[in-house]
């Protein structure tokens, strides 16, 4: 008696019953519909897998946005403060600087906008004092106050 020939070895299948013996070629054939339902589960898994990814995206950007955002405006409040504790400088200098220029004895003063002259006793031209900014502050003729 001739052996009878032996069914192909195939590999175990996680799913049996989606099998079916019956082939044209003698091969395992899928049932109608699992395929299907395989491709949509993996199809709705990267669907998923990436609307994830794209929200943990969208997080990221706007926690760095908030970020960004709450840095600037640290600076912002840095120079803030910094034009704050400049800001009474101008007057105060001014003041010193009238008070340097009239604070002597036996001299007089006279003001006019934006200068000061110190004359002596005897009527003398003593200095003349520029306000507020000029290259040189103080001169020693009355003609520097001029030009």
């Amino acid at each position: 008696m001739p052996a009878r020939p032996q069914p192909p070895i195939t590999p175990p299948v996680a799913n049996p019953e989606a099998l079916s013996l019956r082939g044209n070629r003698g091969g395992l054939i899928r049932k109608a519909g699992v395929g299907r339902r395989i491709r949509a589960a993996r199809g709705l898994a990267i669907v998923s897998v990436v609307a994830v990814l794209g929200l943990m995206v969208l997080l990221f950007v706007a926690m760095m946005d908030m970020a960004s955002g709450a840095r600037a405006g640290a600076g912002h409040e840095v120079v803030q403060q910094r034009l704050t504790a400049l800001e009474p400088l101008p007057g105060q200098l001014v003041v010193t600087q009238l008070r340097e220029a009239t604070g002597r004895s036996g001299e007089l003063w006279i003001s006019q906008p934006g200068a000061l002259r110190r004359y002596g006793s005897d009527g003398r031209f003593v200095a003349g004092h520029r306000l507020y900014s000029a290259d040189s502050l103080t001169v020693a003729d009355e003609a520097g106050l001029l030009g």
